[in-house]
């Protein structure tokens, strides 16, 4: 029997403060949040594009969007960066569930500058360690920052 691995969207940008998947407080948002992304691949796919600035803060929670994968499967990845202005991007899946992503591993893309206008195509495998179950993966672009965190403003 294959165990899935559910991964949620988080798509985050802007100034961020730790809690548990550190919560970011509030921020202006401008041209330079608007980024598309989407998986195949899997048993059921990401697809979100065009999203804008439009949670607290630049932070926007997608429960509802989901990828199922099996541990060992591959994940195809896509996503597009905003028409005006260069940005750098991460993404990371918090694979043992312990509420961060600074764990080994968990960092699957980054930290890379995006040209204004450009699409990023990449994959990662799902370890087979990775703890079955709801996992959360966060897609962090920043305009300046060139060594992107998880869950600070750097």
């Amino acid at each position: 029997m294959k165990k899935h691995l559910l991964f949620l969207l988080l798509l985050v940008a802007g100034n961020f403060a730790n809690a548990q998947w550190c919560i970011p407080p509030a921020s202006t948002c401008g041209l330079n949040y608007n980024v598309s992304f989407s998986t195949t691949g899997g048993i059921t796919n990401i697809s979100n594009p065009n999203t804008n600035c439009a949670g607290v803060g630049g932070y926007i929670y997608y429960n509802s969007m989901t990828h199922t994968s099996t541990l060992g499967g591959m994940v195809n990845f896509s996503f597009t960066n905003n028409n005006v202005f260069n940005e750098y991007y991460g993404i990371w899946i918090d694979w043992n569930q312990d509420f961060d992503f600074l764990d080994p591993g968990e960092l699957v893309y980054g930290i890379t500058s995006v040209s204004a206008g450009a699409t990023v195509n990449g994959n990662f495998i799902v370890p087979i360690t990775a703890t079955p179950g709801t996992t959360r993966m966060r897609l962090r672009q920043h305009y300046v920052q060139a060594t992107l965190d998880p869950c600070s403003y750097n």
